[in-house]
C-alpha cells in the first residue's frame, strides 16, 4: 500500500549508504561531495540494499520510492543539498559528518551536547573509585 511514510532508521539508513558509496568513489574527505550527485528518479539504485524505499499498491502494479521524501527530510535537517532544478542531490558537509560518524562517537557527541549527564556520570564515577578502593 502506498502510504508515503518515513521513518528514522529509513533516512539514516540512506546517509550511510550514500556516504559508503562517495568513499568508494572519492575516498575520505569533503572536496569532492558535491561531485557525487543523484538524481531524483534514481529510486531503484537504492532497491537492493533498502528494500523499503519501494512502496508497492495494492495491486502490486506501480512502485512508488520514497527516495525524493526522505531526502526532503534530509535537506530540511541539513544533511543533502541539491541542485537548483532539484533534479541532483548530494552529500552536503553536515551529512558526510553525520554519517561517518559511529555509534559510540554518535553517544559521545550525545553527552557532550548535553551537560546534565556530567553529574550523574561522576557521581558513578566517584562510587566506582571508591569500590576499587576497598576491594583493591
Amino acid at each position: 500500500m502506498i502510504t508515503k511514510k518515513i521513518t528514522k532508521d529509513m533516512e539514516e539508513k540512506l546517509l550511510k549508504i550514500i556516504f559508503e558509496r562517495y568513499t568508494e568513489e572519492y575516498g575520505y574527505g569533503t572536496r569532492n561531495l558535491s561531485d557525487y550527485k543523484i538524481i531524483i528518479t534514481g529510486g531503484s539504485m537504492f532497491e537492493d540494499e533498502m528494500p523499503e524505499i519501494v512502496e508497492l499498491d495494492p495491486d502490486q502494479r506501480t512502485k512508488r520510492y520514497l527516495l525524493v521524501d526522505i531526502f526532503k527530510e534530509l535537506m530540511a535537517r541539513g544533511y543533502i543539498e541539491c541542485s537548483e532544478d532539484n533534479a541532483y542531490y548530494w552529500l552536503s558537509e553536515n551529512g558526510y559528518n553525520y554519517a561517518s560518524k559511529t555509534k559510540l562517537q554518535h553517544f559521545i557527541s550525545y553527552l557532550n551536547n548535553n551537560a546534565g549527564w556530567a553529574i550523574p556520570l561522576a557521581l558513578l564515577s566517584l562510587l566506582v573509585s571508591i569500590f576499587a578502593l576497598f576491594v583493591g
